[in-house]
Formats: C-alpha cells, structure tokens, sequence
C-alpha cells in the first residue's frame, strides 16, 4: 500500500468517526427532547396528558389540573350535604334537584367544574393572544395566593393530587386572566359606582344585636302552662336587670348557669322585615320595630313572640355590611354577565372537547373537602 492509499483511508476513518459522532449527538438531542416532552406532559398544568377531560385547542386538563375547580364545588356542597341530611335525610350529592332537571348535587357539579374550567382555559388563551405576559410580581402575587390557599388545607388535602405544584400554575393563570377580564371591563366601560348607586341603604341597613333568649315550648313543641312561662319571665327579668350597656353578656350568662337560657349574635335587615322575614308582631307589638328603634347600647324590655321570650342588647343600629355585600355581590353578578357573553362570542374560535367518560368518573363529595 503506498502512502496516497494509506492517507486516503486515514482520512476516510475521521469522516466516517463523524458521521458516527453527528448520528450519536443527534440521539442524544431526540432523546433528551423526547424526555422534555414527556416531563411537560405528565406534569405541566394545561398540557396533554394521556387521562384527559377537557382540551381546548392545544391545552388539554386532566383530572388533577382541575382541582381547584374540583375543592371548590366540593367546599359547597359540603354546606349543603349539611341541610340536606338534616331536613331531607337524604345527602345532597344524591339527592336529584327539580329545579335543574333532576340532576344530582353530585351531577350538578361537574356541570359548574366543566364549565368553569372551559371559560378559563379560552379566557387563558385570549390573554396569550392579548399579548398579557406575567411579571415578577404577577407570579410573587399568584404564589401569596397560591400560599394562602394551601395553608387552609389539611394535610390529606394537601398530599392529594393536583393539589401541589399544579395548583400554583392555576393560581398564575388566574393572574394572567385577570389581566385579560380587566380588558373586557374596560371595553364595556364598566360602571361600579353606578351599580352601586342602585343599591339601596334604607333597605340594605342592618342592625347588629345581641340577644337573650328562653324557648316557650318544650322538646315536643307544646307551649309551657301560664305557670312556667310567668317563672321563665321573671328569670330572664332578673338576668336584665344585671345587664349594662357594657357587660359581656355571654360571660354574665355562664356565671348564673342557667341551660335555659340561650345567648346569640344577631342581626336584622330593614329589606328582610319589609319582605315579613323578621320576628314580626305578637300581642300587638312590632317585635322587628322595637328592635330596630334601639338606639347603640340599649337594652330592650322583655320581648315576647309566639315561641320565645327574649332581651335584646343593640350592638351597632346602622350596620353597612349588608349594603356592602349587596354592592359586591350586584357587581360580581355584573361582571360575569359580562364575562359569559365575550365567552360566548369568542369560544366559537376554539375546539373545546370533553372526555364525558372521564369528566363522569369524577365521584365528587369526597375528593378532596372532607
């Protein structure tokens, strides 16, 4: 072999090392791109993921990215699990609703889980388009949120899935929709304080008292004999006559132990009586009046209703936390009309799918609020 041969070969090695070196690092690259994909998709919030239950475009939610929808269902129902067991003996989750074509609490639900998860995802997706990115205080803010939230949590709560990191990135999306519904506000020139003008604050005036309280009748509802009633009312007489303007009235209570005596917070609500929802009259006396006519700090005489006796001491006659509700609640109500209509005009623009055999799989009450 003369020294051209053996050059040319030398030199045809290094090529084919590489071509071997090019194919190994491209291998590499697709692997390590494979594995990127893989990451994004078992554990990034909005992502494919195999399990699925709504997709809307490019984003696609399992189960475990809806649990925050899914603890805030559950949260209430929780509430109404409560009044359902006592007054229908019947959970709520089970029990089929008139009112919503005979859907279960539990059905219901995923209805309200799907739906609102539908809006945020084109809402999330109509803020990218908007040009709507987070700052670093956007996401310091999303992450108090996100901190807040968990600290009310159990510790089974918290260990259940779609309860840890997925959480946070909901709680940043939030962030970025916002953004994006201010936008929508601002384009509908959105009125607050003319909403709130139509608030009324004769009606929504509340007053807060406290209140002294022996039931007329017994455990099986009879009324007590003139006899027992005429004691109840010199007992509670006598616990008056130790009442000021000042004393704690649950204290002063505990120290004459006496069971038949309750002692509550309460309030009244001048739109609630007018709508005959307050004590209204016995014996020809306005019960919800003469609460009302107390000025801050005056105690009642003796007030009687057809089942109880009580004392009312007037904590505060001109409340404004009904009327701020009121105006919270008229707003929120006015904002999501609004919301649902641009939600309505954009989501056409979207492929919004719903896996129903998962979505139904979902066996809501117990998930996560227990």
């Amino acid at each position: 072999m003369n020294r051209s041969t053996s050059s040319f070969f030398q030199k045809g090695r290094w090529w084919i090392w590489g071509i071997l070196i090019a194919i190994f690092a491209c291998g590499i690259a697709f692997f390590c791109v494979r594995m990127f994909r893989h990451k994004q998709t078992d554990n990034h919030f909005g992502k494919s993921k195999s399990n699925w239950v709504l997709s809307v475009d490019n984003d696609t939610y399992a189960v475990e990215d809806l649990m925050y929808y899914i603890y805030s269902e559950e949260e209430m129902g929780a509430l109404y699990d409560e009044v359902y067991l006592q007054f229908y003996g019947e959970s709520y989750w089970d029990m089929e609703d008139e009112e919503n074509n005979n859907l279960t609490g539990r059905q219901i639900a995923r209805k309200n889980i799907i739906n609102n998860a539908k809006q945020d995802a084109v809402f999330y997706q109509e803020a990218l388009k908007a040009g709507y990115s987070l700052t670093d205080n956007d996401k310091a803010d999303a992450k108090k949120n996100y901190d807040s939230f968990v600290k009310s949590l159990s510790k089974e709560q918290k260990n259940a899935k779609g309860m840890k990191e997925e959480l946070l990135t909901y709680f940043e999306h939030q962030a970025l929709i916002d953004q994006y519904k201010e936008q929508v506000l601002d384009e509908s020139e959105f009125d607050y304080e003319q909403i709130e003008a139509s608030v009324s604050k004769e009606d929504c005036r509340q007053y807060d008292y406290e209140v002294y309280m022996m039931d007329k009748t017994d455990d099986n509802g009879d009324l007590y004999d003139e006899a027992v009633l005429a004691d109840m009312k010199n007992t509670l007489e006598t616990l008056r006559a130790k009442l000021e303007s000042k004393t704690n009235m649950e204290k002063l209570l505990n120290k004459i132990n006496n069971d038949s005596i309750s002692y509550s917070a309460e309030s009244l609500v001048v739109a609630d009586v007018k709508e005959e929802n307050g004590y209204g009259a016995y014996n020809g006396v306005d019960v919800d009046s003469a609460i009302m006519s107390l000025k801050n700090g005056e105690i009642s005489s003796i007030l009687e209703t057809e089942d109880s006796f009580m004392v009312v001491r007037m904590k505060n006659n001109n409340s404004k936390e009904n009327y701020n509700d009121t105006c919270k609640e008229k707003i929120e109500n006015a904002k999501n009309k609004i919301f649902n209509a641009t939600y309505k005009k954009v989501k056409s623009q979207y492929n919004i799918q719903v896996n129903k055999k998962v979505l139904h799989s979902i066996e809501l009450g117990y998930m996560i609020y227990q």
